[in-house]
């Protein structure tokens, strides 16, 4: 398994590799390269992570709830609950520490040319704009966006409402 993953990253590599080479060659192949990728590989790329969410968020949760059934003595969980709080929390840190550092080293976008700013700024800037109204119009933190962030849309539509309603709402 590893090895297909290994070799689909690989591939991936040679691919963006390939399609920006001959970009630079013929700039309208690259376009139609970023269409296609917008039309076919993005909502593939969707599905593949929405299909990870729904394995993977009930099989952690059944992994937490079957250790804490197996302590037998709940007198037991408190030192391990602080561990494991103590654990993330530190692993949090790290990584955050590590994300700040390398943000300020490496200043991402920063050596840009001109061009390729403005290039950017064109064609991202009013989508950018646009995300940020959206999000300031967006209700603080509730339950339906929990539900949103952790669970795949698609598996919303399957639990009928107990009125017989169907959450078609939920689905995108």
């Amino acid at each position: 398994m590893a090895k297909r993953i290994l070799w689909g990253l690989v591939i991936g590599i040679v691919a963006a590799v390939v399609t920006l080479g001959i970009g630079r060659l013929h700039p309208a192949t690259l376009s139609v390269m970023q269409k296609i990728s917008g039309a076919v590989f993005d909502p593939l790329g969707q599905i593949f992570l929405r299909m990870l969410f729904f394995v993977v968020i009930p099989l952690v949760f059944t992994s937490l709830a079957s250790g804490v059934a197996q302590l037998g003595r709940l007198d037991r969980l408190g030192p391990l609950a602080g561990r494991t709080f103590l654990l993330f929390f530190l692993n949090m840190g790290i990584a955050v520490a590590i994300g700040l550092v390398m943000m300020n080293t490496v200043q991402p976008g920063h050596h840009l040319d001109e061009q390729a700013r403005t290039e950017l700024m064109q064609e991202y800037g009013s989508r950018a704009q646009q995300t940020i109204e959206r999000e300031a119009a967006q209700p603080s933190m509730s339950f339906a966006t929990l539900v949103e962030m952790f669970m795949p849309a698609t598996c919303s539509a399957l639990w009928p409402d107990p009125a017989g309603i169907r959450w078609a709402t939920c689905c995108r």
